[in-house]
């Protein structure tokens, strides 16, 4: 019998818990091993794409995650959260979240190719829970943002789905070395490092790359060019902007 205090989930037919860790689920599971559990609802990480930062998805990801990996769990429902948003910024003078995969402009962050690799590229295609994408699935991703010139030593994270990964920096290669649960990384001086490609290995031949370029070394200027008017493109015959 379970303790009294379990007395709702007993009219469940399945039990969810929220951004629960694997203590939860095993607690559970030892008191009715016959009851479906699921993760209801996972992660609030935050992450960010600021500059000099190495973005990577830092163990709340793996922690979070890892209960969909226990054999009575049958798995996760959602992540939260999608996409950053505005709102529960935490401190001022920020207005947006990091809690997203993407920032608040539809860039992927750190955390968006976490999953792409996890929850697809590396789940065999003949598994019911491997989602239904069409296209390639290779992940070989290169997470730091080459901004930090300040350092004297520079640590590379990345996110492989390939089963090793080589780092090229300024078209030197740093060596090729054997993927770990996903992730590659290394520690290189960073004096000199400008552009780095990183490719991913399987059975002793290249299967993708992913390269960074280096950040200006001084301030650019951005143009914009606008096609108006153009009837090509259907946007009439007044010139409302002077083209840049």
């Amino acid at each position: 019998d379970l303790p009294e205090q379990q007395g709702p989930t007993l009219f469940l037919d399945v039990v969810g818990f929220s951004h629960a860790g694997n203590s939860s689920f095993v607690s559970y599971h030892n008191q009715d091993a016959t009851r479906p559990l699921i993760l209801s609802e996972c992660c609030s990480c935050t992450s960010t794409r600021l500059g000099g930062r190495v973005e990577q998805p830092n163990t709340c990801q793996d922690t979070q995650n890892s209960p969909g990996l226990l054999p009575y769990v049958t798995g996760s429902i959602g992540v939260w959260t999608l996409m950053d948003y505005f709102g529960e910024s935490q401190n001022w003078p920020a207005v947006v979240c990091t809690f997203g995969q993407f920032d608040i402009a539809g860039f992927p962050k750190a955390n968006a190719w976490w999953y792409r690799n996890h929850w697809l590229a590396m789940e065999p295609e003949a598994s019911a829970s491997r989602p239904l994408v069409e296209g390639g699935t290779v992940v070989v991703r290169i997470l730091n943002l080459l901004n930090d010139t300040q350092s004297s030593s520079a640590e590379f994270s990345c996110e492989v789905s390939t089963s090793h990964a080589e780092l090229i920096l300024d078209g030197v290669s740093k060596g090729k070395i054997e993927a770990v649960d996903g992730t590659a990384q290394w520690t290189v001086s960073s004096v000199g490092v400008g552009n780095a490609t990183l490719v991913g290995w399987d059975n002793g031949k290249p299967v993708g790359r992913h390269t960074v370029l280096a950040s200006a070394p001084t301030a650019a200027a951005m143009q914009l060019v606008v096609d108006v008017p153009s009837a090509a493109t259907g946007t009439g015959e007044k010139l409302y902007l002077d083209g840049k």
